[in-house]
């Protein structure tokens, strides 16, 4: 009786070993087994040497999860045929050489710096070759670089919603970066090229409004917000009326007083 029970453990302890060894996931040079090619990531945004605002979408394409061939003498495996399988596990990205961030797929960029930038997108991976065979994990990666040019911010520092007398006004800003080229459009006419401060002459009486646009080296046109304005000038024959209604007044003051100065030297 114990004969055959040693001899059953003797049979079965053999196939127990196999069984445990298939159902881990080892690296497959230990087996003797091929490597498996990494498939390629395809980086659809941001694309290479692109230029974008502070807002960048991520979006990469990743081939399905697919079979392979096992070698010759490999019998079996988990596709059938004598085939392998391998599928992804998990996404990331690391942003300029900073730590990895987990994702779950595509995803948006915010808040990016001006600058170049390099983003590198990593996929996991299993492999398994079968039972007997066991698998291994990996990860494989692809990357791009592109820029960040946030469009020019401007600050209208002289102008004001207020009323102006003069038909001249100073038109003083300031940019948040050097800009390729800055305008101003006033009542919504043509732009203006300004090569910067400046002084806005012959405006005519009545509401107006100017906006100022500034674009950089990316091409990316900032614009400030659109300022109102009034210019009254008062005319000219409104001020000839007040000097001629000023003189007769002024005549009359000094013949008082000097009526009254009269009567005290003869009381």
């Amino acid at each position: 009786m114990r004969k055959g029970i040693f001899l059953l453990i003797a049979l079965l302890l053999p196939i127990l070993i196999l069984l445990f060894l298939g159902n881990q996931a080892v690296d497959a040079s230990s087996l003797l087994l091929p490597l498996q090619p990494p498939p390629s990531i395809s980086i659809v945004s941001p694309t290479n040497n692109g230029n974008y605002c502070s807002t960048v979408p991520l979006v990469f394409v990743l081939p399905t999860n697919g079979t392979f061939n096992l070698p010759v003498g490999y019998e079996g495996g988990p596709g059938g045929n004598g085939k392998g399988v391998w599928g992804t596990d998990g996404f990331s990205y690391s942003l300029d050489d900073q730590a990895n961030v987990t994702i779950s797929g595509n995803t948006t960029l915010n808040g990016l710096p001006d600058g170049q930038h390099i983003i590198t997108v990593f996929v996991g991976r299993w492999v398994y070759y079968g039972l007997y065979y066991g698998g291994y994990e990996d990860s494989f990666s692809n990357c791009v670089s592109f820029n960040i040019y946030r469009p020019v911010d401007i600050n209208i520092l002289s102008l004001e919603n207020k009323t102006y007398m003069t038909s001249e006004v100073p038109l003083n800003f300031t940019l948040s970066k050097p800009a390729q080229w800055i305008g101003y459009s006033i009542d919504e006419k043509a732009n203006v090229t300004l090569a910067g401060n400046t002084t806005l002459t012959s405006l005519a009486n009545g509401a107006h409004n100017l906006t100022i646009y500034a674009n950089d080296k990316a091409g990316n046109m900032g614009r400030s917000g659109t300022l109102n304005f009034n210019v009254d000038v008062p005319s000219q024959s409104t001020s000839f009326m007040a000097v001629e209604v000023g003189v007769p007044a002024s005549a009359a003051v000094m013949a008082i007083l000097s009526f009254v100065v009269f009567r005290k030297r003869r009381a």
